[in-house]
């Protein structure tokens, strides 16, 4: 959470133009693509725990 929310701070700091658009894009990225790495994480752990079977989520 702390990444989309510097990168919005450093946007909102530059003011309008090309470096606003690039910092707003890198928050939107991070902040879909942490919780899926994140859930990817934790199911593997828990499949190497022996916790869920091993495979794809169904």
């Amino acid at each position: 959470m702390g990444l989309p929310l510097i990168a919005l701070a450093l946007a909102l700091e530059t003011g309008a133009g090309r470096t606003a658009v690039k910092l707003l894009f890198i928050a939107l990225l991070s902040a879909a693509a942490g919780p899926v790495t994140s859930m990817a994480v934790g199911r593997r752990a828990a499949q190497e725990e022996g916790l869920v079977e091993k495979g794809p989520p169904m």
